[in-house]
Parts: structure tokens; sequence; C-alpha cells
């Protein structure tokens, strides 16, 4: 009895060690996803609405405010009909309809030009959010005449930005500036690439950017941010006062500025310097209690501090890949010579050994190829025509917040074009093989956030995808770069070139772009039988593999004697 209480007790002991370890198997797994959610939940939050910024939804939201306008002048001319007092505020109404109009009327038919520039983009999202939404809800609030103009009011509030779609739009301009080493000075003066903003950015504007970069935690892009601010600011010629327009119901002066440039120094460590400049801050306002407070906790940290202040620079992600697509897109990865030293540029053949077609050998592994000019800018436009015209199909009446990035054609809708750029990619020789099936071709447009979401795990599919290809539809002003984060490569694309990986545990982000929107089209092949061995990566590519023509049987003698006999 005894030895038997022994081992029940130890096999107690067993079943507790057993569940304790899967109870700490859980725990550290939950605690693995959640570190890696946390990483990324900040950056995901962001790239999640990267449709908020391309030329499709800008369209849609100028369209918005075009029927707004209308609506408007019909609401203001049916309250001056109605014998009743009226509770709406008319003169609020015809001020931001003339401010929207005057806009309306410079832009006249150049849209495209005019929502290509990022701080246009900035400035639509702003009117429509801070402006034309808090007008409509106190209208919505009061009573009004026309019952059948507040449905259609009603029904519009959903189609209008939220203070999210303004986080990210700003967020965004932010990020674009940084990572294509846009100068700054110039950009908050509204220029890129010598091309000027309908209307040069306000200090207002500037302060708004930099507290969402602040409240995102990037410190050291908030403070450039705020400097060039508060030179604008100082610029005005008012001691105090930096702007006659409305901040959170108050007017933005200089004391602002330099309280959130002082946090902002503060979380990077600079206590020198954030003590500095809240100096400046009491030299404008001695009475502020709050400065003297910063001040003199600054000071303690001053003196508590050993070490020197380390050099002001920019926070590098904690997640490998973000960390990556930062480095290819600000062109801080530079591949070693043993590796650039094997590639090369050669003349591709097609199937027919009639046209090649200009390839570029980006990687050897992972096999990256890039081919320079190989559709025609016939074929680009009208696939480009093709998807512009599917999208706006898509898109409910009186709907005019576009969530989507782009379309998936219908396999049954049967284009010359289309059909044209698939017979392209599969007439070049020993890249894809037969049997061989191809999806539906994607189309996809992308603005001045670009395009990044990180991958933790490799995207399941149907199984047997061999490869994809990605062809520029048109060009940017600056270039178009897209960047594979896992293999540190970096291709430059222009319109009509197709970019071409095996299918491995890799995918391509674009970096952002600061001028105008990028269209790209996207085909992917697959096996065409079950179970089909097919050669590898290397194999595939090395091979002088040229398709077998069935031969018919030859009659001999012999053949027809068996035959004789036979019957």
């Amino acid at each position: 009895m005894k030895f038997h209480h022994q081992d029940q007790q130890c096999s107690s002991i067993k079943m507790d060690m057993m569940q304790l370890l899967k109870v700490a198997a859980v725990i550290t797994a939950a605690l693995l996803v959640w570190s890696c959610d946390n990483v990324s939940a900040n950056y995901l939050k962001r790239t999640s609405n990267t449709a908020l910024s391309s030329y499709m939804n800008l369209e849609q939201q100028f369209a918005l405010e075009s029927e707004i306008i209308s609506l408007m002048q019909t609401l203001k001319i049916e309250e001056m009909r109605a014998k009743k007092d009226t509770e709406l505020d008319l003169n609020e109404i015809e001020i931001q309809v003339n401010q929207s109009k005057a806009v309306h009327r410079v832009v006249g038919t150049d849209l495209e030009e005019y929502l290509n520039h990022p701080f246009n983009a900035f400035h639509l999202i702003k009117r429509l959010y801070y402006q034309w939404l808090k007008i409509l809800k106190k209208i919505l609030g009061k009573k009004i005449q026309h019952k059948g103009l507040r449905l259609k009011l009603d029904n519009l509030v959903e189609s209008f930005p939220d203070e999210e779609d303004f986080i990210t739009i700003s967020w965004g301009l932010a990020r674009m500036q940084y990572l294509k080493n846009i100068d700054l000075t110039l950009l908050v003066n509204g220029t890129v690439f010598n091309k000027h903003s309908l209307q040069k950015p306000t200090v207002t504007d500037l302060f708004q950017i930099s507290r969402m970069i602040f409240d995102e935690g990037n410190f050291y892009t908030a403070s450039q941010w705020l400097r060039e601010t508060l030179k604008i600011c100082k610029k005005s010629g008012e001691k105090n006062k930096c702007s006659d327009e409305l901040l959170d119901n108050k007017t933005l002066n200089i004391t602002n500025i330099l309280n959130l440039l002082a946090s902002s120094l503060f979380e990077m460590e600079q206590y020198d310097e954030a003590v500095k400049v809240l100096q400046e801050l009491l030299d404008v306002d001695p009475h502020n209690n709050r400065a003297k407070e910063n001040k003199k906790f600054f000071e303690k940290k001053l003196k508590s501090k050993k070490k020197a202040p380390g050099k002001m620079e920019p926070k590098v992600p904690e997640d490998f890949q973000e960390a990556n697509y930062e480095k290819l897109c600000l062109k801080q990865v530079v591949q070693p010579v043993e590796k650039t030293s094997r590639l090369y540029c050669y003349l591709h053949p097609t199937h027919k050994q009639i046209l090649f077609g200009k390839a570029e050998i980006l990687s050897l592994k992972p096999r990256i190829i890039l081919f320079h000019d190989l559709v025609n800018n016939n074929i680009t436009d009208s696939i480009k025509a093709l998807g512009i015209k599917e999208i706006q199909s898509v898109l409910e009446l009186n709907i005019y917040k576009y969530e989507m990035q782009g379309i998936s054609l219908d396999t049954r809708m049967k284009s010359q074009k289309q059909n044209e750029l698939k017979r392209h990619f599969a007439n070049l020789k020993n890249l894809v093989f037969p049997p061989l099936e191809s999806s539906v071709m994607e189309i996809r447009n992308f603005g001045l956030q670009g395009f990044f979401a990180p991958l933790y795990a490799p995207v399941p599919t149907a199984g047997g995808q061999i490869g994809s290809f990605l062809v520029a539809l048109n060009d940017v002003l600056e270039g178009t770069e897209i960047v594979f984060p896992f293999g540190n490569i970096t291709a430059t694309v222009k319109k009509g070139s197709a970019l071409f990986w095996y299918a491995i545990h890799l995918y391509p982000a674009i970096c952002p772009i600061s001028h105008g929107s990028l269209w790209l089209a996207s085909i992917g092949y697959y096996e065409g039988k079950a179970n089909y061995c097919r050669m590898t990566q290397r194999r595939a590519w090395d091979l002088r593999w040229r398709p077998q023509k069935k031969r018919k049987p030859q009659v001999t003698m012999s053949n027809t004697v068996n035959e004789n006999k036979k019957s």
C-alpha cells in the first residue's frame, strides 16, 4: 500500500507537471503572438488603410465635396424660401461653400494633377473631416424644412472621412517625406519635385501633422517638423499668435509648438536641448506654470544622467521586416560584391525564337527577374482603363468612400488586351513550363502611403503555385521602387516593365510615392495538373526546354501484315 500510495503521488505529480507545461506552453505562445502583434500593431493600424491615399479614393472624395456643395446651395435656397425662421447658421454654410467652390474652380478639368500632390490630398481630407463634417452634423441636429434633402444628407454622413482617416493621411505624408528623403524645408512650403500645392500649408496644418507623428511615437521626425513649424510661426511677425485658424476651438500660438518640441526632445533623452526650448517658452510666456515645472524636472534628469546625450536619429523599428523595408526605401542596403558580380543582363528568348525580352537578373537566390519594356503602351493603357472602369462599376450609388485597393478581373471577362498580356508571359522561354494555369488578373492602385504589411507566417495557398508577374501600368514622377524585405532586393520599374519571382517565402512591398499614384497588374501561375512532378527552380531555369510535337504513326508493310494476321 505504501508503494501504491507513492505511485499515486508520483503519478499525480507527473500529471500536475504535464498540466503546468501545457499551461506554460500556451502562455508562451500567447506572449509570442502578442509580442508580434504589438510590434506591428502600430504600423498595421496605418498600412491596413493604404487605399485611402489611392487616386480612386481621392477622386471619390472630391466628387463627394462637389455634391455637398450643390446640396448646401439647395439647402440655403429652401431655407430662405420658407416663411418660418430657420435654425441653421446660413452664414457659416455660405462661407464654407465659397471656399470650396474657389478650389474646385481653380482645379477645373485637371483633377488628376491636383490629386497627385500629397498636400492637396491632405487638404481635401482635412476640408471634408474638419469643416464639412462638422457643419453637416450641426445641420442634422436641427430642423430642416425640406425632408427629402435631410434624408439625402443623412445618407452621405458615412461617406465622409473620419478621425482615423485624417490621422492616416497625416502619418502617411510624414512617412513619405522621411523614406523618400524629401527636403522638409521645401515640403512645408508645399513643394515636391518642383510641383507646388494649390494652397500653401498653414502653420496649423504643420502642427497637426507634427502632433500626429508625436502620438505615433516617432519623436525624431516630430521634432524635425516642429522646428520647421516654429520657423514659419516666427516669420508671422506676431509675438505669440501663429495663425487665426482655430485648432480645438483655440488659436495656435508659439507656446503650443515649443511645449510639444520640448516633449519630443525629452522622449529622446535630449534633456539639455529640452531645457533650452522650455527657457525660450518662458521668455515668451513667463507665467506658464507647466513650463516651469517641466523645466525643473528636466534639469534634475540632466544632472542625474551620467552618460553624454546621444546623437538624435530616427528610431529603428523593432520588427526586422519593417526595418528592412525602411532601409530598402532609404537605399541604405548595399549588396555584397559576391552577389552583384554574378548578376547580369541578357536577351530572354521566346518559344517562337523571333522576339526577345530585355531581362535583368536582380537576384539569383531567390530568383527575381526584371523584364524591361516587355509590354507596349497600348496594352498597359487599355488594362489600366479596364481596371478603372471595373472599379467604378463596383461603387454603389451615393457611396463615395472607396475602401478597396484594387479589383480582380472576372475570368469570364474576355478582353483582347488582357489576353495579349498573358500571351507575353506565356511565350517567355525557360521561365514557366506547361502544364500550367494562370490566375485571374488583379489591378491595384497605390498612393503616397505605398504598401507594406509584415508577414509572420507563409501565406496559405491552394497549392501548386509556380511564380508571379507584376506589371507597371504607368510611370510616376520619381520612379517606382518595389522592394522585397525578406530578400533585401530593390527593383525600380517603369511603365511596361514586368517583375517575375518564383513562388517561395517572398513577397513584394511598395515604397511611398511622393507625387502621383501607381497602377500595377499582377498575374500568378499555378500547376495545370494534380500531383505533377515539376523540376526545381534551378533546373527549370538551366534546362533548354522545347515543346515536343506529337508524331503521327508511320504506316509500314510490317504494320499492315500484323494487322491482317490479327483480323
